[in-house]
């Protein structure tokens, strides 16, 4: 019998492959630029994913100012009052 051996990624190995990616702001969505961000920092993006492993890469983010807000999101932010961790006001 032919067994198919699989072969387990170890952190060290993981860390190993680490890698940086310098991505640009400008013009991106703000909602969709930090999924794809968060993708790469989970190391979603490689073949040999595995979520118990922390084997994602390092970002740097320029044109930070620069990013898209859409709808009225910019308007609804109101960062004056203070929350406490239910969201009800303090």
């Amino acid at each position: 019998m032919n067994k198919k051996q699989t072969k387990l990624l170890t952190e060290k190995e993981a860390l190993d492959d680490r890698k940086w990616f310098l991505l640009d702001a400008t013009g991106k969505t703000l909602g969709r630029f930090a999924s794809e961000v968060a993708k790469i920092l989970r190391g979603k993006h490689k073949v040999t994913y595995t979520p118990h492993v922390d084997a994602g890469d390092g970002v740097v983010i320029i044109n930070a100012e620069k990013i898209k807000v859409t709808g009225a999101k910019e308007a609804q932010k109101n960062l004056s009052l203070p929350y406490r961790c239910d969201e009800w006001p303090a």
